[in-house]
């Protein structure tokens, strides 16, 4: 973890309180991928018919039923994040007629709504913050992955620094907003967004590869 702000946290200073897999996960696949500020967490995992299903984890250990977006024909539905208003983030996959296109998701209080950039492509949601903005990646087979953020409702797509592909994973309630590039060397940097558009690159000393999945109030990010 680093920040732009403040000294990074080292792994020592992380208390590591427990361990879980979903229920109904087969063969340990269980992946907590956010978190809200009440410890609530979401993630995804294999069930026994080998499909992706989403769930929650609430603060007090129990979980959710399994999440499973109605439109996911293709039997995946992953969760990506949830913020404090308990509005869970992901994507489906859908297959029609030989075709497998992902969409994203929001899901609250039972019902789905399906968003997509537009056009025939693919789009995944990968971060919210409570304000209701919200991050992720679109892309096709013949155009690899590129960032979006919807912010107050206004979709805007980018790039970051010309690279051939790039996914925007998570955003705080400034806008600030980090994610991962690759660059035409086929490198993979982090990288952080700030709300002027300006950009910086992440790259972990000594590291080969950096990706920056999230980012909280104080600036501090994380990642691998």
């Amino acid at each position: 973890a680093m920040a732009a702000t403040a000294s990074p946290v080292l792994a020592d200073q992380i208390s590591f309180v427990s361990k879980f897999n979903a229920p109904g996960d087969v063969g340990g696949t269980t992946f907590a991928r956010g978190i809200d500020g009440n410890g609530n967490i979401v993630g995804d995992y294999t069930d026994a018919s080998g499909h992706i299903v989403a769930f929650e984890r609430f603060s007090n250990g129990t979980f959710s039923a399994p999440i499973t977006e109605p439109n996911a024909t293709g039997g995946s539905t992953s969760a990506n994040e949830i913020n404090s208003s308990g509005t869970i983030v992901g994507d489906f996959l859908q297959l029609i007629g030989g075709t497998s296109t992902f969409h994203g998701y929001f899901y609250n209080g039972g019902t789905f709504t399906q968003f997509d950039v537009g056009g025939p492509v693919s789009t995944g949601i990968l971060g919210i913050n409570n304000q209701g903005d919200f991050v992720g990646n679109f892309g096709t087979t013949a155009q690899p992955n590129q960032s979006y953020m919807d912010i107050g409702g206004q979709l805007t797509k980018f790039t970051v620094f010309g690279a051939p592909t790039s996914d925007a994973e998570g955003i705080n309630g400034a806008d600030q907003i980090v994610g991962v590039f690759t660059d035409a060397g086929g490198a993979t940097h982090g990288y952080l967004r700030q709300p002027d558009g300006s950009l910086a690159a992440i790259d972990f000393p000594g590291g080969i590869l950096t990706e920056a999945f999230g980012i909280n109030g104080l600036g501090v990010i994380s990642g691998e």
